[in-house]
């Protein structure tokens, strides 16, 4: 069971598609921070959370409030807050979390496994990352995901981690695990 996390500011006509299209592939939870959000957000998302209970939502406004350069982390504060509820929660349903930016889509190499089966598919309990594909943008707003990706593959990832292999620091695209 994969959490997905993420940091969304004025992102209002992107969210429909990104949770819809991570629910599509099979992540159990989605939950995002809204910060300094003056569009649709936060209406979207109650949409959203009416149909998917499994969609969450709240702000982080309350880092613009700290005197000094906190926030300048507010990324990092906003998943340190997420994470450290969820792993204290006796609630807490899932084994894997992943930070996303909405910009990004984690998708599968034959583009229909799931996260959970790409998990077991790996037989893996370290943390996965994944590398970036900058695509060609498109040149037509709000395509369609094209059958055959084009673009620049970058050495930059984002990562599955399993809350088993215990957090030691918040790192937006490699988080440092413990030992």
């Amino acid at each position: 069971r994969v959490k997905l996390i993420a940091v969304a500011k004025d992102e209002g006509a992107y969210l429909a598609e990104w949770i819809h299209h991570h629910l599509y592939f099979g992540f159990h939870e989605i939950e995002i921070v809204l910060n300094r959000t003056k569009d649709c957000s936060k209406e979207m998302l109650t949409k959203i959370k009416q149909a998917y209970p499994m969609v969450k939502w709240r702000y982080a406004d309350f880092v613009d409030l700290i005197p000094g350069s906190v926030h300048k982390k507010l990324q990092h504060i906003a998943y340190g807050m997420v994470l450290s509820e969820d792993m204290n929660s006796a609630d807490a349903s899932f084994s894997h979390f992943m930070f996303l930016d909405i910009d990004e889509f984690w998708v599968p190499v034959d583009k229909k496994s799931t996260i959970s089966t790409f998990i077991e598919n790996t037989g893996r309990v370290e943390a996965i990352a994944f590398n970036w594909l900058n695509d060609v943008p498109s040149t037509q707003p709000f395509a369609k995901i094209q059958p055959v990706f084009t673009g620049n593959s970058s050495d930059v990832v984002k990562s599955l981690v399993p809350l088993s292999r215990n957090l030691k620091a918040i790192r937006i695209h490699k988080p440092l695990l413990k030992p």
